[in-house]
């Protein structure tokens, strides 16, 4: 969902926003995206979960699928991107329903 209005004016300079993505990760369906426009050229994330003890992958890829970031920790951290359509993948392999929650900075 793009935030109304949109933080910056849609240019590459300005200060820090941030926003909250929700999901859950289901048995049988292993991966959820979450899609959203990057307006800065630094995204800082980190991801929080219920049932902690269920393994969840937590990534960064831009609009053509390719793989930009790996998750250390929970967290992802990467400067020197290009603004434009990103997406946030999270996956694993669980034995229940597992609720998860993105807080996604862009800017400094």
């Amino acid at each position: 969902p793009d935030p109304d209005p949109s933080p910056g004016g849609g240019s590459n300079g300005g200060g820090r926003f941030d926003e909250r993505y929700s999901g859950t990760v289901l048995p049988g369906d292993e991966i959820v995206e979450v899609t959203f426009q990057l307006r800065r050229s630094l995204v800082d994330a980190q991801m929080t979960q219920n049932h902690g003890n269920q393994p969840l992958t937590f990534e960064l890829l831009d609009a053509n699928g390719n793989l930009i970031a790996t998750a250390a920790g929970r967290k992802i951290r990467v400067d020197g991107l290009t603004p434009g359509t990103y997406r946030y993948r999270v996956s694993g392999s669980v034995t229940r329903a597992v609720d998860f929650t993105i807080m996604s900075g862009q800017g400094q």
